[in-house]
């Protein structure tokens, strides 16, 4: 653990600059050390049709997962949908370092098995939206004008944006403030990311930070217990029981 932190300062001195540039650093745990995909774009999810259904279906249907109140506007149901595990285009990220080495052995530590490695990505995200929504040092808000274009509120319109931006969530649940929960939001392009770190190359910060061997895989799930960052403290609710 110990040595993963201190690759993570370093990532994060490397891409402030000798300027000191603002940065923001996310991470995505997962075991797989291909570059992310949103769940409606990979495996057994993937989908030829986009999520119009999917949306249609879940504003018929989803006001009954709603425990405090309901969505109030589209935005706040799609991140409701993928709070529930709905296919979406959102793809999951938190800017807690040990959360995401978590999730990227959260079935070794609730279920026993076995992993050889363990992936956490980071992304700077102010880089992503420097690219393709021409900001500085901004992370987008649902609601904008600017970021219409990808979540149109009819869930038939066409979707334009070919790349995924960086977008903070409406804290709607109680579990996207505990994870500290962030969000890229896909457009078109089904790798976007990676097709977008192809053309761009170091201008879009992201990076793959891989832990190897079940040794070194054990001693990082007791110091994460250590640390107490347990299944009861990442889900604050029955998930976690």
């Amino acid at each position: 653990m110990r040595q993963f932190l201190k690759y993570v300062n370093a990532l994060a001195d490397e891409w402030r600059g000798p300027k000191s540039d603002r940065i923001e650093l996310w991470f995505r745990g997962q075991s797989q050390k291909q570059i992310p995909k949103p769940s409606l774009y990979r495996g057994e999810f993937k989908s030829k049709s986009g999520d119009s259904e999917l949306r249609i279906e879940f504003e018929r249907r989803g006001k009954q997962f709603s425990r405090d109140r309901s969505p109030a506007d589209h935005w706040e149901r799609y991140f409701l949908m993928q709070h529930f595990g709905t296919s979406t285009r959102l793809l999951d990220w938190t800017d807690g370092a040990l959360l995401a080495v978590y999730f990227s052995l959260r079935r070794v530590i609730t279920e026993g098995s076995t992993q050889k490695r363990a992936v956490v990505w980071a992304l700077d995200p102010f880089s992503l939206n420097k690219l393709v929504m021409k900001w500085k040092e901004t992370i987008a808000l649902p609601g904008w004008k600017e970021v219409k274009p990808w979540l149109p509120k009819d869930p038939l319109a066409a979707l334009q944006p070919r790349y995924p931006i960086a977008i903070d969530p409406t804290h709607i649940d109680l579990r996207l403030a505990v994870q500290r929960s962030h969000f890229t939001l896909f457009g078109r392009d089904k790798s976007g990311l990676e097709s977008l770190a192809r053309r761009k190359g170091k201008k879009l910060r992201l990076a793959r930070i891989v832990v190897k061997g079940r040794k070194n895989i054990r001693r990082i799930v007791e110091e994460l217990e250590v640390c107490g960052v347990r299944e009861t403290s990442v889900f604050p609710d029955l998930a976690g029981c």
